[in-house]
């Protein structure tokens, strides 16, 4: 076996030589088939003389590594002495087809291929990367879906869940409403009794009187209670103003009031507007029946998030400390406050008069 140098020496003109090389390609001069042939830096061809028939060499393909067998060929060029000379070029002349041997035949990888297998990937993973881009804006928009109907769901069970304790509170004023209005039968009848002495009947009418006046006043309390519009802190301020206002001048009591300009756009739940209310009304009711004052002062404000409510009377007052009558009352105050996460503080001293203050944090969702 020689390598292309020991060829080219010139030692092995016209003798049978063996080369191993890589081939480049295939061709046809006349009658004659051509393999061009590489090893290192040196590039030779080899033929065989074919008249006809088919082409010896087509299962050869660009890149096998074959040894070739035949005669060798100088092509001496310019002649120079000494050991270095070395001749232009050689070929090798093929006796039979049979004079090249596949050694190797060519990796799989050529370049083409590469180049379409990167262009097939580069193609799939536009491809891929355009659908996940596809995906993701589906995924956000069913989520934008999915969330906006949560939220319709949440607010029509919030809805309903305020339309439920509306009704509750309208149920409850209106039993209290029934109650009233059989008290004012049964004061009419016995007024209205022949057996009934003059002071007798006085005194139930008297009683018939008040019940009349708390059952207007039940009433209103309904009309408030129902109405939607009212689920605002400045409808809550306007009504407990207004209320207070009608209550102690019929009890001959002056009242003062000390209320935002305006009040933060809040909503509220009717429970919310029930417990406070009734807190409020309690208060006011015992500066009525116990305080023997003359002078009241409603001061309502909304800050930091909570709702302030303060009654202070320039009454008698009393000792905390001691028994007192209506101190039920008091603690319906404070357990009506604590169910709203607030609190209700009472500050009073004998002849000092009473204040009684309301905070409650300002509910965060409807109920």
């Amino acid at each position: 076996m020689l390598t292309p140098d020991q060829a080219l020496k010139g030692d092995n003109d016209c003798c049978l030589i063996q080369v191993e090389a890589r081939v480049l390609d295939r061709t046809l001069h006349g009658a004659d088939r051509y393999l061009i042939l590489q090893e290192g830096e040196f590039i030779f061809h080899a033929y065989l003389k074919q008249s006809e028939g088919e082409d010896a060499f087509a299962g050869l393909a660009n890149g096998s590594r074959v040894a070739v067998s035949g005669v060798c060929q100088i092509d001496p060029g310019e002649w120079v002495a000494g050991p270095s000379w070395r001749a232009k070029g050689f070929s090798i002349e093929l006796r039979s087809p049979a004079d090249v041997a596949l050694v190797m035949a060519p990796p799989w990888w050529t370049l083409r291929k590469v180049l379409w297998i990167a262009a097939a990937l580069g193609f799939v993973a536009v491809s891929a990367f355009a659908w996940v881009a596809v995906l993701h804006r589906q995924v956000l928009e069913r989520g934008r879906q999915l969330e906006i109907q949560i939220q319709k769901r949440q607010e029509a069970e919030r809805r309903r869940e305020i339309e439920q304790e509306r009704a509750r509170l309208a149920h409850d004023l209106h039993d209290d409403l029934g109650a009233g209005l059989t008290e004012v039968n049964m004061l009419s009848s016995l007024a209205k009794s022949p057996a009934t002495s003059a002071a007798e009947k006085e005194r139930y009418l008297d009683d018939l009187t008040e019940t009349a006046r708390r059952m207007v006043t039940s009433l209103d309390e309904i009309v408030w209670a129902v109405n939607s519009h009212n689920d605002t802190l400045a409808s809550l301020a306007s009504y407990f103003a207004s209320y207070a206002q009608r209550l102690l001048d019929l009890a001959g009591v002056s009242c003062g009031l000390d209320m935002a300009a305006e009040f933060p756009r809040h909503p509220l739940d009717p429970r919310f507007r029930q417990e406070i209310f009734s807190a409020f009304k309690e208060a006011l009711t015992n500066v009525v029946r116990h305080a023997g004052a003359t002078q009241v002062w409603l001061r309502i404000a909304a800050r930091d998030h909570q709702l302030v409510v303060e009654v202070a009377d320039d009454g008698r007052g009393f000792d905390l400390s001691e028994q007192q009558a209506g101190k039920d009352g008091l603690v319906n105050m404070k357990e009506r406050l604590k169910r709203l996460g607030g609190e209700c503080i009472i500050t009073s001293k004998a002849r000092a008069g009473t204040t009684v203050r309301f905070t409650a944090p300002l509910p965060e969702r409807l109920l």
